[in-house]
């Protein structure tokens, strides 16, 4: 929820400044004065459900993974001394990478 918060807003105003850069040099000028907060709400709500699955989907990855760790399907040099788990940088890269797929 919190990447959201931040998300929605600087997305609108990203795309305003990729907006005004089409219509003229007047047009930026504006760019911050009429952002109102029902501007902000505008496709909050396929924004928060699509970060909810992400991260949903993320923490099923983790999980699969330190099972897939314990169970010997996972190569050794991929999982940490004990083999409970992916290595931090292996569980991040890939985990987040398949929740992505997940998403779109």
């Amino acid at each position: 929820m919190g990447r959201a918060m931040v998300q929605i807003p600087t997305d609108l105003l990203k795309i305003r400044t990729q907006v005004s850069k089409l219509g003229g040099e007047g047009e930026g000028k504006q760019l911050l004065g009429s952002v109102r907060w029902t501007n902000l709400l505008d496709g909050s709500a396929i924004t928060f459900a699509r970060n909810t699955v992400l991260f949903a989907s993320f923490i099923v990855y983790i999980d699969f993974s330190k099972q897939a760790c314990q169970a010997g399907y996972i190569p050794s040099m991929l999982c940490t001394e004990q083999s409970d788990a992916l290595t931090p940088f292996f569980k991040g890269a890939i985990c987040a990478n398949l929740a992505w797929l997940t998403c779109w």
